[in-house]
């Protein structure tokens, strides 16, 4: 009687799969999720209060209008515009009414485009008589950043979402 290993091999086959489709589970957690960072809330809550956020910004600008005093650049590989920087980004801020800039609370955050690893909360100070806030960014590494940047003050907000290239990002 001949021994017939077919039925071993179709397990195995079987278990291999389990165990590829595992790893494929294990090696997926170390890739983010993309996560909406919009205005530094939750995704359901931007979805079901849009409006009432688009009309709290229109409020703001208003108040207040930013200027970002970098220069624009192109990014070749996939014709994005960013702010080009170097050591520092400076945030002018002009005031339309009685709401003072100084009073400006500036929550801000630096992140990779496709990772989270390199993360990290930045600090914003405002300068009084230039009516501005720089961003020390002389510890960036080089290469594509965004900045992800939250003004409020009272009940109004306004939120941006920036694009920076530090120093190879021209070279493309």
């Amino acid at each position: 009687m001949k021994a017939k290993y077919y039925p071993y091999f179709i397990v195995g086959v079987i278990i291999a799969f389990i165990g590829v489709c595992i790893y494929t589970v294990y090696l997926s957690f170390g890739y983010p999720v993309d996560e909406d960072e919009s205005y530094f809330r939750k995704y359901q809550d931007v979805e079901n209060n849009f409006a009432q956020i688009k009309q709290i910004e229109q409020d703001f600008l208003n108040n207040f209008d930013i200027l970002i005093l970098a220069p624009k650049v192109k990014i070749n590989f996939n014709k994005l515009e960013a702010f080009s920087v170097n050591d520092e980004l400076v945030l002018k801020i002009i005031e339309k009414s009685n709401l003072k800039a100084k009073d400006l609370k500036v929550i801000a955050k630096l992140t990779r485009p496709h990772t989270k690893k390199d993360d990290q909360k930045i600090n914003a100070i405002y300068n009084d008589d230039l009516k501005e806030f720089k961003i020390d960014l002389s510890t960036l590494k080089n290469g594509r950043w965004t900045l992800l940047i939250n003004y409020e003050i009272n009940n109004l907000n306004k939120f941006y979402k920036l694009e920076l290239c530090k120093n190879i990002c021209d070279k493309n």
